[in-house]
Parts: C-alpha cells; structure tokens; sequence
C-alpha cells in the first residue's frame, strides 16, 4: 500500500504521492508493474501453482483477489498461465 510503501521511505504518503508526480508517475502505476513483475517471477519459477502464495506476493489476504488480478490483467487463470509459460518453453 501507499502508506506501507511511503513508511519504509520514512515519508507521509502525501509527499511520497507528489514526489512521484513530480516524475509523471503514479503510486498505482508503479504498483501495477511490480505485481505483474511478480506474476512473471511466479509463473517462471512455480512448479505447482499455489493461488493463495501468489496472492500474498502480490499483496493480496485472499486468493480470490489474485484470481481477480489475473483475469483482469492476463485473460485468464494462474494454471493456464504456468502451462502456456512451459508450452512456450518446450517450443524453445
């Protein structure tokens, strides 16, 4: 979250939250992209997918809340994901 994010930074989000526009960027942007870095990282790396592990990489209490993201994000789900990923690594 912002305020988790802005803390570590030792700042009040509002200042986190100008600074950043300041750069042309937002909080949610830059969130956006690390959570898809992770599904990358995740789809990678898992040999069984763990919805509810994902979900916590992702900054998430419940698995449905990933499930969302990746439908949202991806058109589909965490075990079609890790299949296409191993389907594109077999035609490799």
């Amino acid at each position: 979250s912002l305020q988790l994010v802005a803390d570590a930074m030792g700042l009040h989000p509002r200042s986190l939250q100008q600074r950043l526009a300041k750069e042309g960027v937002q909080f949610s942007d830059l969130l956006m992209g690390a959570r898809k870095n992770a599904v990358d990282a995740f789809v990678r790396s898992e040999r069984q997918p763990d919805l509810m592990r994902l979900a916590f990489r992702l900054g998430y209490s419940e698995a449905s809340n990933a499930s969302r993201f990746l439908r949202q994000h991806y058109g589909k789900g965490l075990r079609q994901l890790i299949k296409d990923h191993r389907s594109t690594l077999a035609n490799s």
